[in-house]
């Protein structure tokens, strides 16, 4: 293979080399086309016939043979910096997520402001129910928010009410018109507040009446038991340095006098003593009687119409009050201008 060139091509051949040579000493000042231009207007190189390749030198670039008319390449020299197509990788985008600010729905109860519990109202009569309750959440209460029925007696209220707008930590008064049911009876219903979603939230609100029965049952009087046969009551207590003792009288409820009675008297651990027949005697003006007791007696004794006489030695029980009476003695309080209690004066009064 012959690498020479042939003929009268050795000048062009080594003009074309020279010409290589300056391209890559001047490739910084070359035209935006790429071709060596000492003046501004484009080198064209020529390349001889030869019958080998002949392979230029690529320096920071590569040459780009165009192939023209009559079997002329036209080699334009690109360098590195418009041989490769630098491209500016386009910057990833940063996509930052941020997370909604969530809020929170709570409501808490302060007061009935009217119709507190097991308040009485009458059969199908209206009434407005108001709560005041606070907004303990983190969440306003705008549109959307209401108070729903959610369990017991609706009392013919709606099932939803809406609430006023409230910011959290303030308060609001909430009222629902109700109709208090027909039946007699203790009546419950509950309510609570909803988001917009209808989502329930906070502390139940609770309405409780009561409702009369409008025809109550007529109520039959329970008679009171007969009283006793004689009552008793005390009259006076007289002081008494030498003696001891109760007397008194047996009367009609009109004040008339009744014979014929004997009174017991008697003490803890002592069986007593019964009188005389009221009225009978020497010393006894009608329906009197008396029984004397050892004197200077302290402590409880107690009184009672005992039995009736109804013949020689027969005599029939009676039904009786008990009166009693505390004895107290002392050698002061006996005198005649002391408060003791010496002598007891005592009334029976027949009831039947």
């Amino acid at each position: 293979m012959n690498t020479g060139i042939r003929g009268t091509g050795n000048s062009t051949a080594l003009l074309l080399l020279i010409t290589a040579i300056i391209a890559i000493l001047l490739s910084a000042g070359s035209s935006a086309n790429g071709t060596v231009s000492a003046a501004g207007t484009p080198f064209t190189a020529v390349s001889p016939r030869v019958t080998g390749t002949a392979t230029p030198i690529p320096p920071a670039g590569q040459w780009v043979a165009v192939e023209n008319e009559g079997a002329v390449k036209t080699w334009i020299w690109q360098p590195e910096s418009t041989a490769v197509a630098r491209r500016t990788p386009s910057p990833t985008p940063i996509i930052i997520i941020v997370a909604p600010t969530t809020c929170h729905n709570d409501a808490t109860y302060l007061s009935d402001v009217t119709v507190p519990d097991n308040t009485v109202i009458g059969p199908g009569q209206p009434f407005e129910k108001t709560w005041r309750i606070e907004n303990t959440g983190s969440c306003s209460w705008a549109a959307g928010y209401e108070l729903a029925f959610q369990a017991g007696s609706r009392m013919n209220a709606p099932t939803h009410s809406a609430v006023p707008r409230t910011a959290a930590g303030e308060t609001a008064d909430i009222s629902i018109t109700m109709y208090a049911p027909e039946t007699a009876g203790t009546h419950t219903g509950a309510w609570q507040m909803i988001d917009a979603q209808g989502t329930p939230f906070g502390q139940r609100l609770t309405v409780v009446i009561q409702v009369p029965d409008p025809h109550p049952p007529t109520l039959t009087p329970t008679p009171l038991p007969p009283p006793r046969q004689f009552s008793a009551r005390l009259v006076k207590w007289w002081p008494n340095c030498g003696s001891t003792g109760i007397k008194g009288t047996i009367v009609e409820p009109d004040g008339s006098p009744v014979n014929g009675l004997r009174v017991r008297v008697w003490a803890d651990g002592w069986d007593g003593s019964l009188s005389l027949v009221s009225g009978v005697g020497l010393t006894y003006g009608p329906g009197q009687w008396d029984v004397l007791l050892r004197q200077a007696q302290t402590g409880k004794f107690y009184a009672e119409v005992w039995d009736w006489q109804t013949g020689d030695n027969s005599y029939v029980r009676v039904d009786s009050e008990v009166l009693v009476l505390d004895f107290n003695y002392t050698q002061q309080n006996c005198q005649p201008d002391g408060d003791g209690h010496q002598w007891a004066e005592v009334q029976f009064v027949r009831n039947y």
